[in-house]
This record gives C-alpha cells, structure tokens and sequence, in this order.
C-alpha cells in the first residue's frame, strides 16, 4: 500500500513535520519566568544576621520612612480599593528596581502573595489612572537595591570568631613536659641490671636505658 493511500500515516508525518516547522510554544514564555527573590536576612557561619545586610536593610527602611509614595487621587466615581495600595506600589516599584519578579517579603508585607496578583496590580499602574482619578506624581524610587545587598553579605560575610577546643580537665598543654615511661621504669628499678641463673645478665640492656635518658635530659638541656 501506498503512503498516500494510509490517512493515519499521513496524518502523523503532518503532525510531525509542524514540529520540526512550526513556532516553538516555549517562546511565549520569555521574560515571564519569575527571578529567585529571597527571604529574610542572610546568615552568616554561626547564625547570625550578616551586618553589612542589617545595615543596608535599616537604611532602606529609613528612606522608605522619609519618603512615603504620594497617594493616587480619587473621585465620587472611584474608590481607593480600584488600584494599587501605596504600600503595594512601593513594594512593586522596590521589585522591579531590584530586578525581582517572585513574591518578596515586602510585597508579602503590602498585602500582594501570589505573582498573578502582582502581574495583575502592575498592569493597573501600567495603564495610569483613569479619566475619574487625578494623576499622581512618580513616586521616588529606593537607592538602595537589597537584592544586591543580599548577595554581597553572602560573598562577603566577614570574620566569624569560632571557638576553639576546650582542655579537658587534668590534660596536660601541647609543648608541656609529657610523663616518661622511661624515666618511671629506671626509677622503679634503681639497682639496674641482675644477674640470671646460666651465666647471663641483663645488666647491658640497662645500660642501654640509662643511656637514652641520659641522651634525652643532655638534649632538653
């Protein structure tokens, strides 16, 4: 039977060339996969919050403190609910300079937890406010970029004073005089060398031994 003459045959080397030809579905996703944000402060080999971070952190919240975003205007045919909080436009606006597109803990912070609220809520200050709403003046942006602070207290994290070991009791200091099991076996034999039945003594081995511990004080010496 011919090829053409087969139409499931036909059909799948259709479906087969629109894959080797046809667009790729995974470019509709550019740019939309969401950046790895974090949470909380970064620690360092003991536990601790890395200072370089608190220090840039606490002067983020003091500019953010100083420099609150201005309010949008409303009218009698709006309400304050039909767009982004100011909280939530600060938090958004941090994000975007920080080059953050995950949920971060001050977007957790100004109500927004999940990234289709947030796409949703930046949409609405894409689109400006609406003929019934006053525009508002750009809010300033925060100099500080906590991102980058993040991943700096992280490359940099300092000294860490880690404790050293601790001498168990009645241990004797490295360097200190160590106890000679030479020394306490010619004290327990004072008289040396004796004689042994056949003939024989080991008066030489001692002699050996008085020796090396006379080599060793020679050499401590």
């Amino acid at each position: 039977m011919a090829s053409g003459d087969d139409p499931l045959a036909d059909y799948q080397n259709m479906l087969g060339l629109q894959g080797l030809t046809g667009p790729n579905p995974y470019l509709e996703y550019t740019g939309q996969i969401p950046m790895a944000g974090f949470m909380g402060a970064p620690t360092n080999a003991s536990g601790q919050p890395i200072q370089s971070f608190t220090d840039t952190q606490n002067a983020s919240n003091a500019w953010n403190a100083a420099n609150p975003p201005p309010a949008l205007g409303t009218t009698l045919n709006s309400s304050p609910s039909s767009s982004p909080s100011s909280a939530q436009q600060q938090a958004l606006r941090q994000a975007a300079a920080n080059g953050q597109w995950g949920i971060t803990s001050q977007m957790a912070e100004a109500g927004i937890n999940s990234i289709p609220q947030a796409n949703a809520l930046r949409q609405q200050m894409a689109a400006g406010p609406t003929q019934q709403q006053a525009a508002a003046p750009a809010a300033p942006i925060n100099p500080y970029n906590m991102r980058q602070a993040y991943l700096d207290a992280l490359s940099n994290p300092g000294h860490v004073t880690t404790p050293g070991a601790v001498m168990q009791p009645g241990a004797t200091p490295t360097g200190g005089q160590q106890p000679s099991v030479l020394a306490a076996f010619l004290a327990a034999h004072p008289g040396g060398g004796t004689q042994i039945p056949g003939g024989y003594s080991n008066q030489g081995f001692f002699s050996t031994l008085n020796n090396l511990q006379a080599q060793k004080q020679s050499n401590a010496s």
